[in-house]
């Protein structure tokens, strides 16, 4: 993930929570927050979810699904 978007392990936060979907959606979801930058395309995007999704449902052997949102650097705000 930090490799592909140029990023270092500082700018990635991975939570896992647990939920409880409807029985025809993936019962492993992963939501991707990503703020844009001219190099992050939606090609390169796209990829890196289809990486995630693959191997996050080669290790739970459960159907995954990958959402991924680009946020608004104007809006955006982050406390910590």
């Amino acid at each position: 993930l930090c490799d592909r978007l140029n990023v270092g392990p500082q700018a990635v936060h991975i939570v896992i929570l647990p939920v409880r979907g409807l029985p025809d959606q993936p019962p492993v979801n992963l939501e991707l927050h990503i703020l844009p930058r001219p190099e992050r395309t939606q090609a390169l995007i796209k990829d890196l979810c289809t990486a995630i999704r693959d191997m996050v449902s080669a290790v739970t052997s459960r159907p995954t699904a990958v959402r991924c949102a680009m946020l608004d650097p104007v809006t955006y705000v982050a406390l910590k």
